[in-house]
């Protein structure tokens, strides 16, 4: 491999590079796809994956009806599962839609393209599940709404991924043994997951039908694998993970496309994990230091004169009034709890006449704290232009 690429530095784009067959996928105009076999050549010469990914994503939109970047992601990903040795972290990646959106076409195609692939099905019990994820190999998993999550979450990241389980010795005496079940999952569903930590592990493709032959083409991961092994994986890892836990989540797919210099799937694998930062911050709720200083902040705002706040509030009153107005986990806190968040906040908290209050501090405490914490206020902008 050549100077490591950065993604900011990725320029030129694969889909514009002319299509020729080499290194195992032959794939000529006029061939139809849907009828007739790839052929594989015998050419040992280096792959050149500048001519090897084209007819792969071609073979693979005009099976399902995928868009270009769709398809791209899923030869990405194949790609990903041969470095799977070299990865601290595997993406899921999940495959959405109804019934005739080309889920089970594009679960047969990576069965052909993938290393190590193993399939199962959805309606599996959990410890049946879990003894098949074998390490490194690609779990292809139909109809799995039903799976548990935790084995997906725990599958993802190579340090979560070694389970302590009960195994049989005989004489009906059992023996925890360590279970290593890291590796890449593919599974096609149709509701959204319930835990959002599931979504920011995974890559998602939200499948329509769209014109396309929906019958599987025959493919090979040949040459794959050899693209992998271009990639000196400590280095790129290095320079592009902890940014962000969905960042984190496209790194083995981002790594090869800068590798390719595709400009274009880059610029689609940002704006994806743009979404997916978002829907994942909106879909975590109020934090409970957020949600108690906003309701200290109306009561002491509205109950006190237009310039300046109450000087202290009950503490009892903000817990009630929390019970109200925040329909999630923060509804639920006691006393003792609102009190300690207020606390470390920065806030006075003592009793007087046997009633336990927050002392405010004055505006310039509040409008100090709501800048600490990224609360926006009328009233706290009120006083800022004043």
């Amino acid at each position: 491999m050549g100077a490591s690429l950065r993604l900011n530095d990725a320029y030129g784009s694969v889909g514009d590079i002319k299509q020729k067959p080499l290194g195992g996928i032959q794939e000529l105009e006029g061939v139809n796809v849907n009828t007739s076999p790839l052929e594989h050549t015998t050419n040992t010469e280096p792959v050149n994956p500048k001519d090897l990914i084209p007819p792969l994503v071609k073979a693979i939109q005009r099976a399902n009806g995928m868009d270009t970047n769709q398809a791209k992601t899923v030869v990405y990903y194949a790609m990903a599962t041969y470095a799977l040795e070299k990865l601290n972290i595997m993406p899921i990646l999940v495959l959405k839609g109804t019934m005739a959106s080309g889920k089970s076409t594009t679960m047969t195609i990576l069965e052909q393209i993938t290393s190590k692939p193993v399939r199962t099905s959805g309606s599996m019990t959990k410890p049946v599940m879990r003894d098949a994820f074998k390490p490194n190999t690609t779990a292809l998993i139909e109809e799995a709404d039903q799976v548990d999550e935790q084995l997906l979450t725990n599958r993802y990241a190579k340090n979560t991924a070694t389970l302590a389980v009960n195994k049989p010795i005989g004489d009906n005496k059992w023996k925890p043994k360590k279970v290593n079940t890291f590796g890449a999952t593919v599974l096609h569903r149709r509701r959204p997951f319930k835990d959002p930590a599931v979504k920011s592990r995974s890559i998602q493709i939200n499948m329509q039908h769209k014109p396309g032959s929906y019958e599987t083409p025959y493919l090979t991961g040949k040459g794959l694998e050899e693209i992998a092994n271009q990639i000196q994986w400590d280095t790129e890892i290095l320079a592009h993970s902890g940014k962000s836990r969905s960042m984190d989540t496209w790194t083995p797919l981002l790594i090869f496309a800068i590798h390719l210099k595709d400009d274009e799937w880059i610029d689609y694998a940002k704006a994806q994990i743009g979404e997916q930062e978002k829907s994942l911050q909106d879909s975590l709720g109020v934090e409970p230091s957020q949600a108690v200083f906003e309701t200290l902040l109306f009561l002491a705002s509205h109950e006190g004169s237009a310039s300046e706040p109450k000087e202290r509030v009950a503490i009892t009153e903000i817990r009630l009034q929390l019970s109200l107005d925040k329909a999630d986990i923060n509804s639920s806190l006691n006393n003792w709890q609102v009190g300690e968040t207020l606390r470390d906040l920065g806030f006075e908290t003592r009793k007087a006449g046997g009633t336990q209050y927050v002392y405010v501090g004055g505006k310039q405490k509040l409008i100090k704290v709501a800048r600490e914490l990224g609360i926006e206020d009328d009233w706290l902008k009120k006083q800022e232009s004043e």
